[in-house]
């Protein structure tokens, strides 16, 4: 899967290690069809109004999400 921006729509995940609505956000894609997908990551506006650098850690929290 490839996303086109605004991830954690509306303002990204806006404190360091704090990826409880991400995870809400993620739970849409644990489906069976879906949870052993890859989910590569592209910015979007929104997702750069916090720190970016908190999406990309999320990597390392959800190995479905690819943010690199």
């Amino acid at each position: 899967m490839l996303t086109v921006g605004d991830n954690i729509y509306k303002n990204g995940i806006e404190y360091p290690g704090d990826f409880s609505y991400a995870d809400k956000i993620m739970s849409n894609f644990q489906k069976p069809n879906l949870k052993n997908i890859p989910m590569y990551v592209a910015a979007g506006n929104h997702d750069c109004y916090s720190d970016l650098n908190n999406e990309i850690e999320y990597s390392n929290h959800n190995k479905q999400w690819r943010f690199e």
